[in-house]
């Protein structure tokens, strides 16, 4: 877990294995595996969090911050089965997998050196053997993207807050 200066929060980890098979993670897994780190890393941040900080997220969040919603960048050196790029998110038996990790794709993409990248609103799958050189990059994407998920639930909590304010005129 790196907390930077800036209040953005990391959290990663590798996985190798799920369910005792060292063979491929199948997306069905990993987004069962998320769902639980999702929650596991609310409470490792929380432990960090003052008192304000916790009473202002509970706000944001309507009382159940743990659950907030957060940016999962995977990575992974390989995918199976390999294919056209655009195919893992047109076709529906790969698209529903994906959207169980990502929520809705924005599209897929090859980039350099064979690197498969498939983007959506709630996470990007980055495959490739070197696609560590790009741990600065993800990071920073990660935190623009993580400042956006607040940030859209900030306004969401004070437009539900205006409107009950309203009731009162």
């Amino acid at each position: 877990m790196s907390v930077q200066t800036d209040g953005t929060v990391v959290h990663g980890l590798k996985l190798e294995a799920v369910l005792q098979s060292d063979e491929c993670i199948s997306l069905d897994h990993l987004a069962r595996v998320l769902l639980d780190i999702r929650v596991d890393s609310s409470d490792i941040v929380d432990s960090l969090l003052s008192a304000y900080q916790r009473a202002f997220l509970d706000i944001v969040f309507w009382g159940d911050p743990k659950s907030r919603d957060k940016f999962n960048v995977i990575l992974a050196d390989k995918i199976d089965p390999v294919m056209d790029a655009n195919q893992y998110t047109c076709r529906p038996e790969f698209e529903n997998e994906i959207k169980q990790i990502l929520a809705d794709t924005y599209g897929s993409y090859f980039l350099d050196d064979g690197e498969l990248l498939i983007m959506g609103a709630r996470g990007i799958i980055l495959v490739g053997e070197r696609i560590k050189r790009h741990h600065k990059l993800l990071v920073s994407y990660l935190a623009l993207e993580a400042r956006d998920l607040f940030t859209q639930a900030f306004f969401r909590r004070t437009i539900a807050l205006h409107g009950s304010l309203n009731q009162f005129e």
